[in-house]
């Protein structure tokens, strides 16, 4: 015997809820046409020290990362742009929203200790070595990775040898020799007696005699 029809209702139906909220997500992200253009100087636990250009030459802006930029690192030297407060004062936060494509690229390569390549600073010129010709002796092993990595990121690298007035003038010599033959320019810094060689250096580097990386450091930024 057939079965007997039925009438259906509204209450026969069922509507599944839509799984990704109530209204669809467009895909239509803001432009940020009013964002302005800074450069990444510090990275501390997801907050950004960026400086922003104006008409003094520039001021300290504190910035998060926008959500839509998802997981996109961002490190030292990137060319960025913010919205939101970038006044600079005290507890303001801007956030950024772009990232600008690097120029070049310093990186960490993977070791035991960290098997993944990391980025350590972008859009940089130039790479500067700090070694001292003695005590402690100089490794020229870690000044010929540091030069391969300044090279590998399309970088110029500077070589500059602290202590040069307590080190055998072999030392120095070779260093000078096989750095020169890499395309990495070669500094002596230390207490000279030739005055004109001297000057010769300080007016290289426009800075005061030293002899060791701490003064070195010292009189390279003063202010730290």
């Amino acid at each position: 015997m057939a079965r007997a029809a039925r009438d259906y209702d509204e209450s026969d139906v069922r509507i599944r809820p839509n799984p990704r909220g109530s209204r669809p997500r467009s895909k239509d992200r803001p432009a940020h046409a009013d964002a302005v253009p800074g450069r990444v100087v510090g990275v501390d636990r997801g907050r950004y020290t960026t400086i922003v250009e104006d008409a003094a030459g520039g001021h300290v802006v504190t910035a998060m990362r926008a959500r839509e930029l998802g997981r996109k690192g961002i490190v030292l030297g990137d060319h960025v742009h913010l919205v939101g407060d970038v006044s600079g004062a005290d507890g303001s936060l801007a956030r950024i929203v772009r990232v600008s494509p690097r120029e070049t690229v310093l990186r960490r390569t993977a070791d035991d200790t960290d098997p993944v390549e990391r980025v350590l600073v972008a859009n940089a010129d130039q790479l500067v070595v700090v070694c001292a010709l003695a005590d402690p002796e100089p490794r020229p092993r870690m000044i010929d990775r540091c030069l391969v990595a300044a090279y590998d990121a399309g970088m110029d690298a500077l070589l500059v040898l602290t202590k040069a007035d307590l080190a055998h003038h072999l030392n120095g010599a070779l260093f000078k020799h096989s750095s020169a033959k890499a395309g990495a320019h070669v500094i002596f810094w230390g207490s000279f007696n030739d005055d004109r060689l001297y000057t010769l250096q300080m007016q290289q580097m426009g800075k005061h005699q030293s002899s060791g990386t701490s003064s070195y450091d010292a009189n390279l930024c003063p202010h730290h």
